[in-house]
């Protein structure tokens, strides 16, 4: 499990592993978000050149609420480098917990 906090004023993304047994939870939560933010799950083979995750030719998205937590539960290819990236030019601090 890894937590921390980032500031969308400054990072836009959040990257992680996919574990061994290819299932990881994304847990996000903001109390001073400046407006509603949306956010892509992709994956990158190298830490460079990353691609929207899809599911049945959908991008797979969200949207953080100010306030309220998002937990998201997805799959992957183990040792797979993930990364949640925020979308537009919102600010505030995002509270993340990976498992």
């Amino acid at each position: 499990m890894k937590s921390g906090s980032i500031s969308l004023a400054t990072v836009r993304y959040i990257n992680g592993i996919v574990p061994l047994n290819g299932l990881f939870g994304v847990q996000l939560l903001c109390d001073n978000l400046s407006a509603n933010t949306t956010f892509n799950l992709q994956f990158s083979n190298d830490k460079t050149n990353w691609d929207n995750a899809t599911e049945a030719g959908t991008d797979i998205e969200g949207t953080l609420v100010d306030g309220a937590v998002n937990f998201n539960g997805f799959s992957g290819i183990p040792r797979t480098y993930y990364r949640i990236l925020f979308a537009g030019a919102t600010t505030g601090t995002v509270e993340y917990v990976l498992s």
